[in-house]
């Protein structure tokens, strides 16, 4: 898929162990024409919702419907001409993951002997304004920014998991990490009682590529894999095609859900 200028491509796959996909992903692309030049401003944003025999595909679903009506609901022109790191568009972000929590958390029903049965969701989300791009997080999806010249691959987001939580403070080593019993274990997610939003803004280079997956994706598939897939194809969705068989050939443990971004080169044309 493309914009104007900015291209796209997204999939999504239920795995070879589970029966149900509990992920959801939502993509949105817009050009505006001001002041001579055009302006494409692109909306992406990865669900994963729990899924421990409750409705975490219900609440992936609502966090997908809620950030994308909030933000595409409430952007405008002058939001779109704020200068690199204007806080409206944190601020746009941060309440749109604040009201996808409100709503998951609104969505799930108690019960006295099994308590609720619609689970939390991660959330990560991706607004693309011209060369910026600013991104929301909750829970261990992960954003990557990759570019070409030369080949580089660096992780944006940070997982908001217990294990990491280890990692982070020198208490077990990333290698330990993987396997480790609490790997799985969130500490912020969307539908709890309260949520703190990372806000990460990054520049974006002539042809750099934008990646939001699910843990389904580099849980199974190493970072020198993902990077060889997404630096050496040429097509967005033809690289989500190939990372979703990357993850199956690898064992296929969970759902897998990919979107990938790619900026246009120097003079707007692939």
């Amino acid at each position: 898929m493309r914009g104007k200028y900015l291209t796209f491509g997204y999939a999504t796959d239920v795995g070879l162990i589970h029966k149900s996909n509990y992920d959801a992903y939502g993509c949105f692309v817009a050009s505006i024409f001001q002041q001579g030049k055009d302006v494409d401003f692109g909306l992406f944003a990865v669900a994963s919702g729990g899924g421990w025999g409750g409705e975490g595909d219900k609440a992936a679903a609502i966090a997908i419907r809620v950030i994308m009506q909030e933000v595409i609901g409430k952007i405008d022109i002058p939001i779109l001409n704020s200068e690199p790191g204007q806080s409206d568009l944190y601020d746009l972000l941060r309440a749109g993951v604040e009201k996808a929590n409100v709503e998951v958390l609104n969505g799930m029903t108690f019960d006295e002997l099994f308590g609720s049965t619609l689970d939390g969701t991660t959330l990560t989300v991706a607004l693309v304004v011209g060369r910026m791009a600013y991104i929301a997080n909750a829970g261990d999806n992960r954003a990557y920014l990759f570019s070409n010249t030369p080949t580089h691959m660096e992780q944006i987001t940070h997982d908001h998991t217990m294990v990491q939580v280890l990692v982070d403070k020198a208490h077990i080593t990333p290698e330990e990490a993987q396997g480790h019993p609490m790997a799985r274990v969130l500490y912020r997610y969307v539908g709890a009682e309260t949520i703190d939003v990372d806000i990460y803004t990054h520049s974006l280079i002539p042809g750099a590529k934008l990646l939001l997956c699910s843990d389904g994706l580099w849980r199974q598939v190493r970072d020198n894999e993902i990077a060889s897939v997404v630096t050496t194809n040429t097509h967005p969705q033809i690289v989500c095609g190939e990372l979703i068989r990357l993850a199956n050939a690898n064992g296929g443990e969970d759902n897998v859900t990919v979107v990938v971004v790619e900026m246009p080169t120097a003079n707007g044309l692939h």
